[in-house]
């Protein structure tokens, strides 16, 4: 009975210990307290906050003008970049969105691989829902036809987006799409484990 019963402990506390590794979560959240007022159901709205607060924090932090941050204006800039290829996201990531990456990532409902392309999931619930809550009305129309259409790129809508980019300020939905589709997925393309390397020696 002794060897059955260490046995069984053995199992169960192994067991925990592989839940427990399965369960990654940040080390710090830094913007908890900041207001994230996305409402779709199915996603870690916690972690997607993160996200998209982080990546307003690069943004505005690379593009200041004379160490004057303008979020609106980093936005635009932001866009522009990424519609035209020309956005040098090694210089323009942080330590912290690399960490809330490398959890991201794993949301298999979130990114569309195809082969060793990883592009957001247009045609995922959380998507669509975000495009549904658009406040600009034009661009939630284009939004959800080139949703409806399979059509939908970060070119395609980019375009339309790039004249009204300085509504991602205050229109979070907005903002958690440019974070995700125009940052995020791009990530996937970087050696992000030499990029945090590189950090930490600066």
């Amino acid at each position: 009975m002794k060897y059955l019963a260490k046995h069984v402990i053995f199992l169960l506390v192994s067991i925990f210990s592989l839940s427990c590794k399965k369960e990654v979560t940040l080390s710090e959240y830094k913007y908890s307290d900041s207001n994230y007022p996305v409402t779709c159901e199915n996603a870690n709205l916690s972690l997607l906050k993160e996200a998209v607060y982080s990546f307003e924090d690069d943004i505005t932090t690379h593009f200041s003008n004379k160490g004057t941050k303008n979020l609106s204006q980093a936005y635009s800039r932001t866009v522009n970049l990424a519609l035209y290829g020309r956005a040098k996201y090694s210089e323009i990531v942080s330590s912290h969105t690399i960490e809330i990456f490398t959890i991201l990532k794993k949301d298999k409902h979130l990114w569309q691989i195809d082969g060793k392309t990883k592009t957001l999931n247009y045609n995922g619930d959380f998507v669509k829902c975000l495009g549904n809550n658009l406040s600009d009305k034009d661009l939630k129309t284009t939004f959800n036809a080139l949703i409806s259409t399979n059509s939908m790129s970060a070119k395609l809508f980019g375009e339309p987006l790039r004249r009204k980019a300085y509504l991602a300020v205050k229109d979070k939905n907005l903002a958690t799409y440019i974070a995700l589709d125009m940052y995020y997925a791009k990530l996937f393309e970087l050696d992000l484990v030499q990029e945090q390397s590189d950090q930490k020696e600066e």
